[in-house]
């Protein structure tokens, strides 16, 4: 096979991989790559923030300060992380993402809990954008290396300093959803949870005192991070947040670094057919 012919069926090749890796909807995301490292989060991706007194919701690189060792998250020195720290009783700190409209999808996110604290307790809340019990569909929170629900439904342990990758999936339609090649299934009005691929929590309700989300088919528009009112030292380290449409825990979540790298891989591929084609004519 000449070059001619190898570069355009190469070329086609990588675009069809490249439709397939990137076939599920992304509804949200933030690696918070875009950030100026040491400073404090803000919009337009997050529609609203709240930072507490004594508290703090900042970008930090993760070169060993103040995590250690140094690439905690596997990304290199220069990755951008989003630490989130709060000392405080007196609010909550929270970060809210609004104006999707879902009813089953899929956030994924790397999770890095700090035990170097007096205890911890972070809440992940699925529902409407109005900050009422009422408006909530589901909830999971991750307090000291323990993982429940807000009912208290369940619980299952994770290791804290440790990093992870956490998967909600999240379901307010009318009927079951199957998912991972139809391994799995998560049951209307109810969420799944996995902790590195493991299934933590299966079919959680949705949270006592919900009044929205009492039957099936109510899209959901909004999730927030935040944490609870208490006395606590918390901190914990976020990255990569995505939220896909849909019930699957098998993407892969996407990386700033390949995808550049497979530009400038299609570039040179392009480049290559063109001189190719200029020659022959």
């Amino acid at each position: 096979m000449n070059k001619l012919t190898y570069y355009p069926s190469l070329l086609l090749t990588m675009v069809a991989a490249a439709t397939i890796s990137h076939a599920q909807t992304i509804l949200f995301s933030d690696n918070f790559e875009s950030y100026t490292a040491d400073s404090p989060l803000t919009g337009p991706k997050w529609s609203s923030i709240t930072t507490a007194t004594n508290a703090t919701l900042n970008v930090v690189l993760d070169d060993g300060s103040p995590l250690s060792p140094a690439d905690s998250f596997g990304q290199g020195t220069s990755n951008k992380i989003l630490q989130v720290r709060d000392t405080t009783n007196t609010g909550m700190t929270r970060m809210d993402a609004t104006g999707m409209n879902f009813q089953v999808a899929t956030l994924s996110f790397f999770y890095y809990e700090s035990s170097a604290v007096n205890g911890t307790k972070f809440r992940l809340t699925f529902g409407e954008s109005s900050n009422t019990t009422a408006n909530y569909a589901f909830q999971a929170t991750f307090n000291g290396g323990v993982l429940s629900d807000l009912d208290n439904t369940f619980t299952a342990a994770y290791s804290q300093d440790t990093l992870h990758r956490v998967d909600m999936v999240v379901n307010t339609s009318n009927s079951a959803v199957s998912y991972n090649d139809g391994s799995d299934s998560v049951a209307s009005l109810t969420f799944d949870i996995w902790i590195d691929g493991v299934l933590m929590g299966n079919n959680i309700a949705v949270v006592s005192g919900s009044t929205v989300y009492t039957e099936g088919g109510i899209d959901m528009t909004t999730f927030r991070f935040s944490t609870d009112y208490s006395g606590l030292s918390r901190e914990a380290y976020l990255d990569d947040v995505y939220l896909f449409e849909g019930a699957d825990i098998s993407h892969q979540i996407p990386e700033p670094e390949q995808a550049a790298l497979w530009l400038i891989g299609l570039s040179a591929v392009v480049a290559m057919v063109r001189n190719q084609r200029s020659k022959k004519d």
